[in-house]
């Protein structure tokens, strides 16, 4: 407002000395042109300054700096903010991570025994010759007392052409239960095998949310204010790893250094 101002101020004064004699209007003309220019270029040509706070852009160097140090703890949850120097966030993350995966490898090798108890149940009490089956078969032998109740079950389904030929159990695959009771029991054992691997399955599921959490956390905490080990708070950075990778395709490498500060 104050330029807008300014150069009607100009306007004006130029204006009121306009009677004079000829040489000085054309001086007073020149001299107000010359003053309007300058003027104008100060109202138009200055940046624009827009009251109240500014938002900074999402890809601005800071942003970027924030989420290239996540992204450590989207490899090893905990990473990121062990480098910033947050050892109880970092101590809380990696101890869910070893907890994650301890429960998937104890899941795993539950299910492991679990079926191969059921496919020594189905050799001693179903007359099972071979353990090399795929799922399908051992699935069959949970639905039917037989293997003659299966396929009889089967050929109308092949008969519709909803089935191959190839599906029957041959001969040498035939199973039959000695009871209704064994047939149970093999009914949940396979359920505790199954209920077993879906533990392990479910499992994954919460190593990414742990990994998003971590990510997530590192990025509000924001990164060390350099590489050299200065935290933007002033504070010194202990330790720090760095990773550097140089993919050659002739002679590709990779080093990673540890530096402690005493």
């Amino acid at each position: 407002m104050g330029r807008w101002v300014g150069l009607a101020s100009v306007c004006v004064a130029t204006a009121a000395g306009a009677g004079g004699p000829l040489s000085t209007r054309s001086q007073d003309r020149g001299a107000l042109e010359s003053a309007i220019r300058t003027e104008a270029d100060q109202v138009w040509g200055a940046p624009r300054i827009r009251s109240g706070p500014q938002t900074p852009s999402a890809f601005d160097g800071q942003a970027l700096a924030r989420v290239k140090h996540g992204a450590y703890s989207l490899l090893l949850p905990g990473w990121s903010q062990w480098r910033s120097g947050h050892d109880r966030r970092a101590l809380f993350f990696a101890t869910a991570e070893v907890a994650v995966w301890g429960t998937w490898i104890f899941s795993e090798l539950q299910a492991n025994s679990r079926e191969d108890n059921y496919i020594d149940f189905a050799q001693q009490f179903a007359r099972v010759g071979s353990r090399d089956h795929a799922d399908d078969y051992w699935r069959a032998m949970a639905s039917f007392r037989d293997s003659d109740d299966f396929n009889a079950d089967l050929r109308s389904e092949i008969r519709a052409g909803l089935q191959p030929d190839s599906a029957l159990i041959p001969d040498d695959a035939a199973w039959r239960w000695q009871s209704e009771r064994r047939f149970r029991e093999f009914q949940r054992l396979r359920a505790d095998a199954l209920g077993a691997q879906d533990r392990a399955d479910f499992v994954i599921v919460f190593a990414l949310v742990n990994r998003v959490i971590a990510f997530i956390d590192a990025v509000r905490s924001g990164p060390p204010s350099s590489e050299s080990g200065e935290f933007s708070t002033g504070e010194t950075k202990p330790r720090s790893w760095t990773l550097d990778v140089r993919p050659n395709p002739t002679n590709p490498n990779a080093r990673l250094a540890y530096r402690y500060r005493f």
